[in-house]
């Protein structure tokens, strides 16, 4: 059994010194593995089937192993192909963190797109709750149905401003909050809603930082209006999306 040091080792993937030291090598064999999962058949496969599952089963994560020592020796980086590299319960999640490490994304867009349609026979239900309304997003139907996200907004004359939108941590990433805002939006379309407004502000800065909210919301059409400051180093941000 693993020990706990092991664990954390594993799930972080290769190391910072050694993803910096070799970046310009490490950067093509990311670049190389994600073209492989869109179009080489098995890996196409594996990935789809991690995506889903979150696991690997023994054959793919052999598989998996013959395609990353392939292209480690492709990019120059054949010793590091000689190293023990973690089994079907973490080697897809060593390699997502090592690309994270490198700002790249390993999982292409489409894949994400798949489980957002394949995971969810997913309902979306609109609740009033006097002044605010809530656009929960759940996935399944009863009696295994479970909460995925709930965004809470107000009306105020013609413009729906977004109070919070809140994704369970193991649906994060996943593109379930856009989906939650594409909603409100299509809503606010057969309500003559002109504009829907928010502050970008986090409340957890160790895991999202305000910056990177604001352009997160800058990507689904935002735009910042004012910055309003509210105690040093912490800012809303005001932002408008015109409907």
């Amino acid at each position: 059994m693993l020990s706990k040091k092991e664990l954390f080792s594993l799930q972080s993937g290769w190391s910072n010194k050694l993803l910096t030291k070799y970046k310009s090598q490490f950067t093509q064999f990311f670049t190389n593995l994600k073209n492989h999962f869109v179009s080489n058949k098995n890996a196409n496969r594996i990935l789809k089937n991690y995506v889903k599952n979150k696991t690997l089963t023994v054959e793919e994560s052999e598989e998996l192993k013959l395609l990353i020592k392939d292209n480690l020796k492709f990019v120059g980086l054949g010793s590091l192909a000689l190293l023990p590299i973690p089994g079907s319960t973490f080697l897809m999640l060593f390699l997502i963190n090592s690309a994270k490490k490198l700002n790249i994304d390993l999982v292409p867009t489409e894949f994400k797109k798949d489980k957002i349609t394949e995971a969810i026979n997913h309902t979306l239900k609109h609740e009033n709750w006097g002044e605010s309304s809530k656009i929960i997003l759940r996935n399944e139907d009863p009696p295994n149905q479970k909460l995925i996200g709930v965004l809470d907004y107000q009306t105020m004359e013609n413009e729906y401003y977004i109070e919070s939108i809140a994704i369970q941590p193991y649906y994060r990433k996943m593109g379930y909050a856009k989906m939650l805002f594409d909603e409100l939006v299509k809503e606010a379309k057969q309500n003559n809603i002109t504009t829907i407004s928010l502050d970008a502000y986090s409340m957890d800065p160790k895991r999202i930082s305000t910056e990177k909210l604001v352009e997160m919301y800058q990507k689904w059409g935002f735009n910042v209006v004012d910055e309003v400051n509210q105690l040093p180093q912490q800012n809303k941000v005001k932002m408008i999306y015109n409907v």
